[in-house]
């Protein structure tokens, strides 16, 4: 597999106002700084270089006003949408499958950079504008397209379709390869459809308690996008998926699990967890052409899932969102060694 078939990417948040009163000095100080060509650096207290990444992209989003002194330029959403989301769209039209996975620990931006707000959309709802308005443009020659999403959640290595009332669990449809039984399709006419279908999914999403956030989510979330390409006149079809996950906390079971009645959940959470990071690795490896690499889709319901996307001519991209925070370092540089296993050596 080509190495860019799995692109790796890091989000600096903005310093919470709760970080922001911590901080002893009238400007807080961020542990991480960029100096472009996807180099990022984790520095000490002193504000030298401790440990120095490389990634295909680096997000810088601490706003001015916070006083980080850095030659990074600012990352809006819809920057990190035209190197991620955009991808993903151009993909799909194409034929291609694609997937979008957001890491990070909880309460460090993941969700917002997926779904974001109703005034500053993140890479969910610019995605599924962005493939109406390619729609718009291609029908107007021999292509008809048809657009369906299904939305689920894995929690506890169980499926969940979110669409249902009962958020029933979903089980594998036997000899179908990576098919669910019974999952909720839902076809959508335009884009003024999308805010409706994503409300309606992610007010069923499971929340628990953590230490970092009153409402963590400890499930990752799975929108599917499915594109239908129908050519009457050459009676022709072809079909591509676009995955956006919304990955469960990756915070230590140790450090944040409040109770055993949660331990499951945390530990659940962290199998999936490495199990994908096994599968990107995998994925990433630079393999010679007639050496054949076993791909451990099967370790995780979450990589069952998302198998016939990740391989093959797919495009995988995973973006992590990290806290410039001195209380979050070792959950910080813990994300950071994740990644730097997923993207492997770099020239």
């Amino acid at each position: 597999m080509e190495a860019d078939k799995v692109r790796v990417m890091v989000r600096v948040r903005p310093f919470s106002s709760r970080e922001l009163a911590d901080s002893p000095d009238e400007y807080a100080a961020s542990i991480v700084s960029m100096n472009g060509g996807g180099k990022m650096d984790i520095l000490d207290q002193d504000r030298e270089v401790k440990r120095q990444f490389r990634f295909h992209e680096t997000f810088w989003s601490i706003p001015e006003e916070q006083r980080q002194y850095t030659s990074a330029p600012f990352a809006s959403q819809e920057d990190v949408f035209n190197k991620t989301g955009a991808v993903a769209v151009e993909e799909a039209l194409k034929g291609y499958n694609t997937c979008i996975f957001a890491y990070g620990q909880t309460g460090s931006g993941k969700t917002h950079t997926m779904f974001g707000s109703k005034y500053n959309p993140g890479i969910v709802p610019m995605v599924l504008d962005s493939l109406f308005e390619s729609i718009a443009k291609a029908e107007q020659g021999q292509w008809e397209y048809s657009v369906e999403v299904s939305f689920m959640e894995i929690y506890n290595n169980e499926a969940r379709d979110l669409f249902k009332e009962d958020c029933s669990v979903v089980k594998r449809s036997p000899g179908k390869g990576a098919q669910l039984e019974g999952v909720t399709k839902l076809t959508l006419m335009s884009a003024g459809d999308v805010e409706v279908v994503l409300s309606r999914g992610l007010e069923n999403r499971c929340i628990r308690y953590s230490r970092l956030a009153c409402t963590s989510s400890r499930s990752s979330l799975i929108l599917q996008i499915d594109l239908t390409a129908t050519n009457p006149v050459l009676k022709k079809q072809r079909h591509s998926r676009i995955n956006l996950v919304d990955l469960a906390g990756s915070e230590r079971v140790r450090s944040h699990c409040p109770s055993i009645i949660d331990y499951r959940g945390f530990m659940s959470t962290a199998v999936s967890l490495n199990a994908l990071g096994r599968v990107l690795c995998t994925l990433a490896e630079k393999c010679s052409p007639n050496k054949k690499k076993y791909v451990a889709y099967r370790d995780s319901t979450l990589t069952w899932i998302l198998s016939e996307s990740l391989g093959g001519n797919s495009k995988t991209m995973m973006i992590a969102t990290v806290s410039p925070a001195e209380r979050h370092r070792d959950e910080t540089y813990s994300s950071l060694r994740f990644l730097s296993k997923v993207v492997g050596p770099m020239k």
